[in-house]
């Protein structure tokens, strides 16, 4: 499943909403962990690195619960370029936890 996203399309409350409506939807947790990195790079593209740090932390967990290191690496380097301390520390636990599974 690939989704893409401009930019300007990303809107936080409607992502969010979305993420939830599909989780309701029974859509599988593999599936789920997909969307939710193609989320969190749409957050990226967009500026928001918070946003981004938030989805990429969830699609590491269902990553992890589905046995996807591909899908936590792939969550560990949507963020790039960015010196702050919060998406620092995630991006190491993901890569660690994806080296690990």
């Amino acid at each position: 499943m690939r989704i893409v996203l401009k930019a300007e399309e990303v809107n936080d409350a409607a992502l969010r909403d979305f993420v939830v409506l599909a989780e309701r939807a029974g859509l599988p947790p593999v599936d789920l962990a997909e969307l939710t990195v193609e989320l969190a790079e749409a957050h990226f593209r967009a500026g928001d690195v918070a946003g981004a740090t938030d989805m990429c932390l969830r699609a590491g967990d269902l990553a992890e619960t589905c046995g996807r290191p591909d899908l936590l690496a792939r969550a560990a380097l949507t963020i790039r370029g960015i010196g702050d301390w919060r998406s620092g520390s995630v991006i190491a636990d993901l890569c660690e936890r994806a080296l690990r599974l």
